[in-house]
């Protein structure tokens, strides 16, 4: 039996299509809406081929809030700076979130605009937001209202070091060289 109902925001991207490829197989949840101003009535698969007869949902063009309305969750996979202002709406409506963009990873405000370029809409939520790697936060993201995922290359790089860090063998500053394949966006 499904106990979650999930929604899923900014649903034409990479990371959006992986999520939605997870949440449709997970048993616990019920994925009831994928919003995107793009592919707007089409099917998922029109973005995510790879969904093809996996499941009867259409892209839709819903506000924050009317994506979040009767949802336990929303999974936003929405470009960073757009990403910082749905939260607000879906929080209101009662929905936890969880972002993929980069927007409520840092605590710091002065971090936030040096490394985005730009003022947070919602300083006010930053100190609220868990980061979510569960390796370091499993018990705080239980009960957080509004997750920041880490992304790929903050968390292989993470659950490389962290074991050298808890034995303290790491000093002084680390450097990491990273290599992408399909999908660095």
């Amino acid at each position: 039996m499904k106990r979650f109902k999930a929604a899923v925001l900014g649903g034409s991207g990479y990371g959006a299509g992986e999520m939605i490829r997870r949440l449709l197989l997970h048993p616990e949840v019920e994925l009831c809406k994928v919003a995107s101003i793009d592919y707007v009535g089409e099917p998922l698969s029109a973005a995510h081929p790879q969904l093809e007869g996996q499941t009867d949902l259409r892209f839709e063009n819903v506000s924050p809030a009317e994506a979040a309305r009767g949802m336990d969750v929303v999974l936003l996979g929405l470009p960073h700076k757009v990403s910082a202002a749905a939260v607000p709406p879906i929080l209101e409506a009662g929905a936890k979130v969880v972002d993929l963009s980069g927007d409520y990873r840092l605590k710091d405000v002065a971090s936030y605009e040096a490394f985005y370029g730009g003022k947070h809409p919602h300083p006010e939520l930053l100190a609220s937001a868990v980061y979510g790697l569960p390796e370091t936060s499993r018990d705080a993201i239980k009960g957080a209202r509004l997750v920041a995922s880490p992304g790929c290359f903050a968390t292989t790089i993470q659950l490389g070091l962290i074991p050298l860090a808890k034995k303290g063998l790491l000093r002084g500053a680390v450097e990491v060289v990273g290599i992408t394949g399909s999908s660095g966006s």
